[in-house]
């Protein structure tokens, strides 16, 4: 018998959820060792805002954001 793994359960991104999306994508560069000097090159580029949330295809994954 085959292990099988339930597959995440994702939703539209919420406005509301911008600034911890923005955060969890900055942390995801910082996981990986980015120096401090890039990440804030990089600010702007990884930010998440309310109106990119509702124009484009964001989604999250329900456990992540404690649903």
């Amino acid at each position: 018998m085959l292990n099988t793994v339930p597959s995440p359960d994702f939703r539209s991104a919420r406005l509301d959820e911008a600034a911890l999306l923005t955060e969890i994508a900055l942390a995801g560069k910082r996981y990986w060792g980015y120096p401090a000097e890039w990440l804030a090159l990089w600010q702007h580029d990884l930010m998440v805002t309310p109106l990119y949330t509702s124009i484009a295809n964001r989604y999250t994954w329900r456990k992540l954001m404690a649903e």
